[in-house]
């Protein structure tokens, strides 16, 4: 999965973190994008680090369908029940258990 990350200047162990969860169509990107330079300059201000997560996963091993409100690109912040979809729609343990262990948040 791809994520963005800013941290402050003087960040550490103990930096405030914002987990930044796009809606539907988005990636990690949107908020860069929309909240432009301000955001940043804001998150540095307050010492807050923000992490960015894509909105689900991608690639050509990931079901897929065609609409942009299902599949790949479609930003709900569960976990998938049923096939095809169970295997790689894991997005809520993504963003409150994987996400966080792997930047020791």
């Amino acid at each position: 999965m791809i994520f963005g990350l800013y941290l402050p200047l003087n960040s550490g162990r103990d930096t405030p973190t914002l987990y930044w969860l796009s809606g539907l169509t988005c990636s990690e990107a949107n908020f860069s994008t929309k909240a432009g330079c301000r955001a940043f300059d804001a998150a540095e201000r307050e010492g807050i680090a923000i992490v960015l997560p894509d909105t689900s996963p991608r690639g050509e091993d990931v079901p897929n369908v065609d609409s942009y409100d299902l599949g790949q690109g479609a930003g709900f912040y569960l976990n998938a029940t049923e096939e095809p979809y169970k295997t790689n729609y894991q997005m809520y343990n993504y963003v409150t258990e994987e996400l966080p262990t792997f930047l020791g948040t």
